[in-house]
C-alpha cells in the first residue's frame, strides 16, 4: 500500500457501521494486522481478549475472572511482559487473572495508540487523522468487565 483514498465522513463512518467492514472488532484486529499495525503476539493478545469479552457477554450464567477459562486465558497474555515503558523493565505478571487482563489491555493500548501517532508522519496520515476524528477504533477491547 502506498497511499490512502481521503474518505468523506459518510464513507469513513460506513467502513464501522453495523454491516461496514469494521464493524466487528474481529474485522479489526484482522485488518490491523494486515497492515502490519502489530505482528502476531499482539494479534494473538488483541483475539483473546475478544474471546475472553464475547465469553463474558454471551454466556447464560454468571462468569467471574476465576472461572477456570477465563483464568487460563488471561494467563496466555504475553503483551506486559513484551513491552516496557520508558525503558523499565516490564512488571512482573500478577497471579490475579483480572490484573493479568488489565495489564494487557493496558499494554496493548500503549502499543497501538504508539502505532497509530506513529503513521501521522506517513503516507497514511489522512486516514490516521480521519480514524482519530471518528474514535479510536483499536482501542475498543479495552472494555470494563466486571
Amino acid at each position: 500500500m502506498t497511499h490512502f483514498v481521503v474518505l468523506t465522513e459518510t464513507e469513513l463512518g460506513g467502513l464501522f457501521d453495523r454491516d461496514g467492514p469494521l464493524s466487528s472488532f474481529s474485522g479489526q484486529i484482522k485488518v490491523g494486522y494486515a497492515m502490519g499495525i502489530y505482528d502476531a503476539a499482539i494479534r494473538r493478545d488483541l483475539d483473546r481478549m475478544r474471546e475472553i469479552r464475547n465469553t463474558f457477554a454471551h454466556s447464560i450464567h454468571p462468569l467471574k475472572f476465576t472461572t477456570p477459562a477465563i483464568m487460563a486465558a488471561c494467563k496466555d497474555f504475553v503483551a506486559p511482559s513484551k513491552f516496557s515503558l520508558d525503558g523499565a523493565d516490564p512488571p512482573p505478571t500478577p497471579e490475579q487473572p483480572r490484573l493479568q487482563y488489565m495489564m494487557a489491555a493496558t499494554a496493548l493500548v500503549t502499543k497501538l495508540g504508539g502505532a497509530i501517532n506513529s503513521w501521522s508522519s506517513s503516507s497514511a496520515a489522512p486516514l490516521t487523522q480521519q480514524l482519530r476524528t471518528y474514535g479510536c477504533w483499536l482501542c475498543r477491547f479495552n472494555v470494563t468487565v466486571y
